[in-house]
């Protein structure tokens, strides 16, 4: 009962930011600017940490919430995606800078996951492996390919009016979407 209390009062923060924090925007705002694009961003990002909490404590919102993470998660590496497109095309020479900003975001947390898990293995009295660590740690490996991919594509691609068009039908016949 608790778990279904707890879960509307998120749902329901959540509808009033929403709701509440919703204003008529004015011709030549864009829906994903900075603010707006963070803000879905975190809504996307509650949705995803909530699907992640251990199945003792779900319960069937979470289940129906559940159906949906799969596009917030989705959703959050596209709106990433245009948000660094945004700012190399603002500042190119930020793409210099592209590394250094980026691996310490994506590696002291994992390094401080990586120590508390194992610390969590040492008290519980079990061994852990350094493959195991490596393998828990497949979405850092999967985002540093992305990366690689957006840095390449940016550094040595001219982009010009053709270019999405032949990324996404290329990307759709590579990846057999059809």
């Amino acid at each position: 009962m608790i778990t279904y209390a707890i879960m509307a009062l998120i749902m329901l923060f959540l509808a009033f930011e929403l709701l509440y924090k919703a204003e008529y925007m004015p011709e030549g705002n864009h829906l994903f600017d900075k603010q707006n694009s963070n803000a879905m961003r975190g809504f996307w990002c509650v949705i995803v940490i909530l699907v992640h909490i251990p199945a003792a404590y779900q319960n069937r919102l979470q289940d129906m919430l559940g159906s949906f993470a799969y596009i917030g998660v989705t959703f959050f590496f596209m709106t990433s995606a245009y948000g660094l497109r945004l700012s190399i095309a603002k500042n190119p020479d930020s793409l210099k800078y592209f590394w250094r900003k980026r691996l310490p975001k994506l590696l002291i947390p994992m390094l401080l996951v990586n120590i508390v898990s194992l610390i969590c293995h040492l008290v519980e009295g079990k061994g852990i492996s350094f493959s195991t660590l490596i393998n828990f740690n497949g979405w850092v490996q999967w985002l540093l390919v992305c990366y690689v991919i957006f840095w390449a594509v940016n550094r040595f691609v001219t982009f010009d009016k053709h270019l999405p068009a032949i990324l996404l039908f290329g990307g759709r016949g590579l990846g057999g979407g059809g």
